[in-house]
């Protein structure tokens, strides 16, 4: 695996910065064991924010992209400075998807793909002129190679129930190429992946999970075992 482990050092950080209410300055480490490994907790508690200082170690920008764009090293994640990594720093190839910034550089994606002469997304539209689960999963189809790291940070917020079905398919085709993949997410879908690592950030404490211990999979299934209850609340709240 490209990427092993992350060490955290805020020996240095300054009794102001916001990073103290996050829970890693109260770790040494966090592992990395399983090719898909997906970090999972509530707002807040700096999951994507420790996804992009990773992507960074590996040349990747802090809005999303390739290691092969050019690193902007004035917009760096506030964590970075905090932070080692034990694995292969020499990757051939590597990206960072975040959903909240891919339409941004989707232009960017599709000029790429103008420049070789071939469709970057893998089919007869550009990214925008698909929907935005469409080009989603075009890019996750047809950009992704083998032997490389990848960085998702809530690749689910785009894809319906469906697309996130037909995405835990494509991970088993990705791993199976010799991908590593650490995944920033809220869904319950993706996180029944079997046989992934989950990491449980919470502001009391980070710890590896199994699947059914995770609150997305708890609170989901209460819910729609429930569902009628909390209509009810819905119905009578004034």
């Amino acid at each position: 695996m490209f990427l092993k482990k992350v060490n955290f050092d805020f020996s240095t950080l300054s009794s102001k910065s916001y990073l103290n209410t996050l829970p890693y300055v109260d770790i040494d480490s966090i592992s990395f064991s399983k090719p898909i490994v997906f970090l999972t907790g509530d707002n807040g508690v700096g999951k994507s924010t420790l996804l992009e200082s990773l992507a960074y170690h590996f040349n990747m920008n802090r809005e999303g992209g390739s290691n092969n764009f050019i690193l902007d090293k004035t917009n760096v994640s506030p964590l970075f400075e905090y932070t080692s990594i034990e694995g292969s720093q020499s990757i051939s190839y590597g990206f960072f998807f975040r959903s909240d910034t891919f339409f941004s550089i989707e232009e960017v994606l599709d000029q790429y793909g103008k420049d070789l002469k071939y469709t970057y997304n893998g089919g007869d539209k550009t990214f925008k002129e698909q929907s935005h689960g469409e080009s989603f999963m075009s890019f996750f189809r047809s950009r992704l190679g083998s032997n490389a790291l990848y960085f998702f940070d809530e690749p689910e917020n785009a894809l319906s129930f469906e697309n996130q079905v037909l995405f835990l398919f494509l991970l088993k085709e990705f791993e199976a190429q010799g991908n590593q993949i650490i995944i920033v997410t809220h869904s319950p879908v993706l996180l029944s992946y079997p046989n992934a690592q989950i990491i449980s950030i919470k502001k009391e404490g980070i710890e590896d999970v199994a699947y059914e211990n995770t609150e997305q999979f708890s609170n989901y299934k209460n819910f729609l075992e429930n569902y009628k209850s909390y209509q009810k609340e819905i119905l009578n709240f004034d």
